[in-house]
């Protein structure tokens, strides 16, 4: 009785085996927070990256339903006005129940991808740079402002105090 007791336990701790769940669990958060920016904006990259996580998954006996959902939310990432209308228009007919598997899908943006990468026409600067670059510029021209604010203020205090000596000495009588 008890060695049939331990055969089950052993055959359970096998097939839910907790370290295979939390290896799955990282891929899958990765999988999640998967954006362009991570792969400079390379849509190959980015794309071979989720089918190499989504494998491991498999090859781990477990799934990721989710997977549709993060490969469009990473494309979205994508800084391109040329690719981004592509992949909105494919994530409107998977959302209204189109059919089409991550495969094709993925085939499609390659492609797009790499045709513009060998036209030289894909522009993967990213928005929110020029944000940051505008933002840092200003913030180094506010930073030069206060420097010369300040050492004006400290130029008037000096002034007053070489003002107010000077008074003060003219009342006075020499010996």
């Amino acid at each position: 009785m008890l060695s049939e007791k331990s055969t089950i336990l052993w055959i359970l701790l096998q097939t839910c085996n907790p370290s295979t769940r939390v290896g799955v669990a990282e891929l899958k958060e990765d999988l999640r927070k998967a954006t362009s920016a991570k792969f400079k904006h390379d849509v190959k990259t980015l794309t071979d990256d989720m089918c190499s996580k989504l494998r491991k998954i498999r090859e781990k006996g477990q799934r990721h339903d989710d997977f549709h959902h993060d490969l469009f939310k990473a494309l979205e990432t994508v800084p391109n006005t040329d690719f981004n209308p592509h992949v909105r228009e494919e994530k409107r007919k998977w959302v209204i129940g189109g059919t089409k598997t991550a495969d094709p899908l993925i085939l499609e943006v390659v492609t797009i991808y790499n045709n513009a990468i060998a036209s030289n026409t894909w522009d993967n600067k990213d928005p929110k740079d020029a944000k940051i670059l505008a933002l840092a510029t200003e913030v180094q021209e506010l930073r030069d402002i206060h420097t010369r604010m300040y050492a004006l203020a400290s130029n008037a205090e000096s002034l007053g105090q070489q003002k107010s000596s000077t008074t003060k000495n003219r009342g006075r009588i020499s010996d």
